[in-house]
C-alpha cells in the first residue's frame, strides 16, 4: 500500500543493506509528504509480518541472489569472504537465499521438532498502528502445515516467520536508528490529544514535532549501540595476498589484492578506504601494462 501511495504521488522507495546498517528511503511529491511519513513510520513500530508477505519476501531475496550469480562484483565479494579466517563473522554468506533463510526451520522439521498443528496466530503481539491505512493480516489454514507451497509456507514458513518476528522484537531498537527527513508542507499541530485537523504551514520546528510524534512509538529496547566488528577477518598469513579470478563480463582475468585496512566508519571525512582503493587501482594498472616492479627490500 505504501508503494501504491508513492506511485500515485510521483514518488518511489527502495532499501539496501551495507556491511553495518540497512537504509530505507523514499521520495514523494511535497503535498503527499505527511501521508508518506505516516505510512513509513508504521513500517518500524507496527509491521504486519503477514505470513503471505514473508513467503513472498523469501522469494524476492532468492531471486536477487540468483541474479547476482553472474555479477563479477558479487562473485569477488563472496571470494574475499571465503578466504577470511574460519569462525569469523565476515566469512558468513554475504547476501541470502531461500535455502539459507529456511535452513533453520527445515532442520527442526527434519528432527520432528515442528508442531504439525502449529498455526500462526491472528495477532503477532505487535502494537497496532495509529494510522488505520492497512488491511489485517490473513491467517493461514490448518491444512497448510505440511506444505511449503501454501501461501504461508506451511510449518517451515511459519517457523521462519516466528524467527523473523523474534529477531525484530529484539533488534529493532530506537537507539540504534537514525532518521533524516527533508521536506516542506503543512503538518498537524498536535495542540491537544484529539487534534487531527488543525494544520500549520511548513517550518522546521513543526516538521520536527510532526516527525517526532510519528516515530516515537518505535520502542527503545535498551540494546547496546550498533554492534561493530573490530576483529580483522584476515589472519597474518592471509594478509597482502593476491589471487586471480576469472571474470564473466570480460575475456581476461582480474587480480585481487587482500589489503588489510582498519575499521574506518569513524573516519568518514578522511575516507581512508578510498585512498587505499586508488592505490590498488594504480598497482592493478601497472600490473596490466607490465610496468609494475616488485622489491624484496624493506621501505
Amino acid at each position: 500500500m505504501v508503494g501504491q501511495f508513492l506511485a500515485k504521488n510521483n514518488g518511489r522507495s527502495n532499501a539496501y543493506t551495507s556491511m553495518s546498517n540497512t537504509n530505507y528511503y523514499f521520495n514523494v511529491a511535497t503535498p503527499a509528504l505527511t501521508g508518506a511519513l505516516e505510512r513509513f513510520a508504521a513500517f518500524f513500530h507496527s509491521p504486519l509480518f503477514a505470513p503471505s508477505c514473508t513467503s513472498r519476501e523469501l522469494n524476492a531475496v532468492d531471486s536477487e541472489h540468483k541474479k547476482n550469480h553472474q555479477a563479477d562484483l558479487w562473485r569477488i565479494f563472496q571470494v574475499t569472504k571465503h578466504l577470511s579466517r574460519d569462525g569469523h563473522v565476515w566469512r558468513k554468506f554475504g547476501s541470502g537465499s531461500r535455502e539459507s533463510l529456511l535452513k533453520a526451520a527445515k532442520d527442526l522439521k527434519a528432527k520432528g521438532q515442528l508442531d504439525k498443528t502449529d498455526v500462526a496466530p491472528r495477532s503477532n503481539g505487535l502494537t497496532l498502528s495509529p494510522v488505520p491505512s492497512r488491511l489485517p493480516s490473513p491467517s493461514p489454514s490448518l491444512a497448510s502445515d505440511s506444505s511449503e507451497l501454501e501461501e504461508d509456507g506451511g510449518s517451515v514458513g511459519r517457523e521462519t516467520r516466528r524467527r523473523l518476528v523474534e529477531w525484530w522484537t529484539k533488534e529493532y531498537c530506537a537507539s540504534r536508528m537514525r532518521l533524516c527527513v527533508i521536506g516542506k508542507g503543512t503538518y498537524p499541530c498536535f495542540c491537544h490529544s484529539s487534534c487531527s485537523h488543525c494544520c500549520i504551514q511548513d517550518s522546521l520546528d513543526q516538521l520536527a514535532k510532526f516527525v517526532s510524534a510519528l516515530f516515537s512509538p518505535i520502542l527503545n529496547r535498551g540494546q547496546d549501540p550498533l554492534p561493530m566488528i573490530y576483529d580483522h577477518p584476515f589472519g597474518p598469513q592471509d594478509k597482502c595476498v593476491c589471487f586471480c579470478l576469472t571474470i564473466i563480463c570480460q575475456s581476461s582475468n582480474t587480480c585481487i589484492a587482500l589489503v588489510p585496512c582498519i575499521h574506518s566508519d569513524n573516519h568518514v571525512f578522511s575516507f581512508p578506504r578510498h585512498i587505499v582503493s586508488l592505490g590498488v587501482s594504480t598497482i592493478t594498472l601497472e600490473i596490466q601494462t607490465g610496468t609494475f616492479h616488485c622489491s624484496s627490500g624493506r621501505p
